[in-house]
């Protein structure tokens, strides 16, 4: 059987990879880089992720209380990541701007090629959806 640090490392890294890594993960947590993380979740952790981290992390990234401690699969996505908010926004202002009508299967395809981007840069890149958008129109 696997003592609770285990389990919560583990879990911890599950949240990590499901958030694009250890750096986004601490972001979203409010941390300014990503060594406190590491610190817990690394190749080599010399800290133990604590009763009270685990609660704060919890709260913060809305999962079940308790769930760090749970030896289960990843969690089941019950919130949409703020960044995919933005940029279905983004993509559907850009293509107003250019009075640009398209369907919803059209709409979909330049919101995975836009994400695909923004996920690489780490923020929804405005410029960039208004390029693409812009090719429509040609």
């Amino acid at each position: 059987m696997r003592d609770m640090q285990t389990i919560r490392r583990e879990n911890l890294r599950k949240l990590a990879e499901l958030h694009g890594g250890v750096v986004a993960l601490a972001e979203k947590l409010g941390y300014t880089n990503g060594s406190f993380l590491v610190q817990m979740c690394g190749p080599n952790p010399i800290r133990e992720v604590t009763e009270r981290s685990a609660r704060r992390f919890e709260e913060v990234l809305k999962l079940q209380r308790g769930w760090l401690d749970s030896d289960v699969g990843p969690p089941a996505p019950h919130h949409v990541d703020r960044m995919v908010i933005d940029l279905v926004r983004a993509v559907a202002a850009a293509l107003e701007a250019a009075h640009i009508d398209v369907s919803p299967s059209k709409f979909a395809d330049i919101t995975t090629l836009a994400y695909e981007h923004s996920a690489a840069a780490g923020h929804v890149d405005e410029p960039f959806i208004a390029s693409v958008v812009g090719l429509l129109a040609k």
